[in-house]
C-alpha cells in the first residue's frame, strides 16, 4: 500500500534550481573581483619595482658624487659622473642641473623607461655638495 504524505518537508526542484542560479551569480561576481584585484596587484608590483630601480640608481649616483673631491665639483664633471652611472644601467636616463643661484645644490632627474609597457617613470631628487 502506498501512503501519500500530507506534510511535504523538502524543497521542490524549482527552488533548488533557483538557489543554484543565485549561488552561481554570486560566485561569478566574486571571481570578477579576484581578477580585478590580481590586475591591480600586478600594476602595483611594476610601479614598486620601477621605484626601487630608480632609487638604486639615485643612491649610486649620490655615492659617486659625494666621493668627488670638493675642487672637482664642477657641473660638467658632475654630469660626466651622471653619464658614467647611467651607462651602468639599462633603460634609464639621468639629467643633472644646478639649482640656480644656490651654489652646490643640484637637481637629479632619473627617467626609467618601461619598454614593454610603453611608459616612462620620472623621479627627481636634490643633492647638496658643499
Amino acid at each position: 500500500m502506498i501512503k501519500k504524505l500530507k506534510n511535504h518537508r523538502g524543497f521542490t526542484l524549482i527552488e533548488i534550481l533557483v538557489s543554484i542560479a543565485l549561488i552561481g551569480m554570486v560566485a561569478v561576481t566574486i571571481l570578477g573581483l579576484f581578477s580585478a584585484s590580481l590586475r591591480n596587484n600586478n600594476a602595483s608590483k611594476a610601479v614598486i619595482e620601477t621605484t626601487v630601480f630608480a632609487k638604486d640608481i639615485m643612491e649610486n649616483l649620490k655615492k659617486e658624487l659625494y666621493s668627488l673631491p670638493s675642487d672637482d665639483r664642477d657641473i660638467d664633471i658632475i654630469r660626466a659622473k651622471g653619464v658614467e652611472v647611467q651607462n651602468s644601467y639599462e633603460d634609464c636616463t639621468i639629467t643633472i642641473d644646478s639649482k640656480g643661484s644656490i651654489t652646490g645644490l643640484y637637481i637629479i632627474q632619473v627617467e626609467v623607461n618601461k619598454a614593454g609597457e610603453g611608459r616612462v617613470e620620472r623621479y627627481v631628487s636634490q643633492i647638496y655638495l658643499p
